[in-house]
């Protein structure tokens, strides 16, 4: 896993107590900002600095030992765990235009990524740039520009800055809106950024756009889309996030991958729907020589996870760009035969339990939104009751 070197994050009610308690110690850094957080109403979970001095484990531990919830600041990944997986690879296949629909006021669909292309969603201000057959139409990008997905700011070859190439992220939230809107049409989404186009983005970033989701959410039905997870140092649900999930409306449910690893790591936020019925968490299902469905070999697995769909081959909405020709710290390549995609109406094939996510956050969203079940926790559990394949759950043909 990662986290954010040097961070302890406790939950605000202790914040004072922590920082007396690495202060006596000479472990807190006094040069650090220890101010309250509050965002959406809501104080956050405090993120305090420690010295150099002493390992971030040791301090950890010896914290708990005393009866401080204290942990790390986590680095989400779009994956699940900060490891090597699938890229997006071009595809001849394309799903045509959509007609005009009218999209429904519920429920609201929030989706927590990377952002989405300004140029899919009609705001590139650019002639022949902008998408146009119609799929991401509508689609509300909460604080643009920032919440646009820049799509290069990594620098992977050696230039300074951007290098002209696809970040190794980049195009995530456009993939997820576009399989979203692909069994949901009418689906109402809105998209929040808290992911960087690398694929990473810190605890505490998710836990702010969960809070900025429930005000958004207000009293109606919605889903909540994490197509990311976190592994956490110690096996545990992030305190900061947990309650941010928690405080969200009971109308809701949170839609959250299980991670590709494969490994039986819990991750999070997915793991939380052991004891929390409104998450509902997904691995991927793949189809066989035999065209059998089965658990994809990647996923991750465990008796948290509720269902799997397919996430294996998946094909959506993407962005315009070639993918990067730098290499990793081993001169391995990111990607040894990289692709080109090509815009405005640029499609791509990809897999991953976050595409699995996004296919389950859509088939809950067009369940309600036909008047199949009369809110989305009652679909959700109606997804998850078949038979069950060990460590994945329900999987669907979806």
């Amino acid at each position: 896993m990662l986290v954010v070197p040097g961070r302890v994050v406790v939950p605000e009610r202790q914040r004072a107590d922590a920082i007396a308690y690495l202060r006596d110690r000479g472990w807190l850094d006094d040069d650090a900002d220890v101010a309250p957080r509050v965002f959406a109403g809501r104080q956050q979970a405090a993120e305090l600095r420690i010295t150099g001095a002493v390992s971030l484990r040791t301090v950890l531990t010896l914290m708990r030992n005393d009866g401080l919830d204290a942990g790390a600041n986590h680095v989400a990944a779009l994956g699940g765990r900060a490891k090597g997986g699938s890229t997006p690879k071009h595809t001849d296949h394309i799903l045509g235009s959509r007609e005009p629909v009218e999209f429904a006021p519920e429920p609201l669909v929030i989706v927590i990524d990377s952002g989405v292309d300004r140029a899919a969603v009609g705001q590139s201000l650019l002639p022949d740039v902008d998408r146009n057959d119609g799929w991401l139409d509508g689609v509300d990008v909460h604080d643009a520009p920032v919440g646009y997905d820049p799509l290069d700011v990594v620098d992977y070859v050696g230039n300074d800055g951007a290098d002209g190439y696809l970040d190794l992220a980049a195009g995530h939230g456009t993939f997820v809106v576009g399989l979203i809107r692909q069994h949901a049409p009418a689906a109402w989404v809105r998209v929040i950024r808290a992911l960087d186009t690398d694929g990473f983005g810190s605890e505490l970033a998710i836990e702010a756009a969960i809070d900025l989701a429930r005000e958004m959410f207000g009293a109606r039905q919605g889903i909540l889309n994490l197509s990311l997870g976190i592994e956490t140092i110690d096996g545990q649900a992030p305190s900061g996030i947990a309650d941010a999930i928690a405080e969200l409306p009971p109308s809701v449910v949170i839609v959250a991958a299980a991670g590709n690893g494969p490994t039986g790591i819990p991750i999070w936020p997915a793991a939380m729907s052991e004891t929390n019925d409104h998450v509902v968490a997904v691995g991927s299902a793949s189809r066989n020589d035999a065209e059998h469905l089965v658990a994809s070999t990647w996923s991750n697995f465990g008796d948290w996870i509720n269902v799997s769909a397919i996430g294996e081959g998946v094909i959506s909405t993407f962005v315009d760009g070639q993918e990067t020709r730098g290499t990793g710290a081993d001169d391995d390549p990111y990607d040894p035969c990289p692709d080109v995609f090509h815009g405005p109406n640029a499609y791509a094939s990809w897999s991953g339990t976050s595409f699995a996510t996004a296919r389950v956050t859509g088939e809950l969203a067009a369940r309600v939104i036909d008047g199949q079940f009369p809110d989305v926790l009652a679909a959700a559990q109606d997804l998850a009751a078949g038979q069950r394949e060990p460590g994945h759950g329900v999987l669907l043909d979806i």
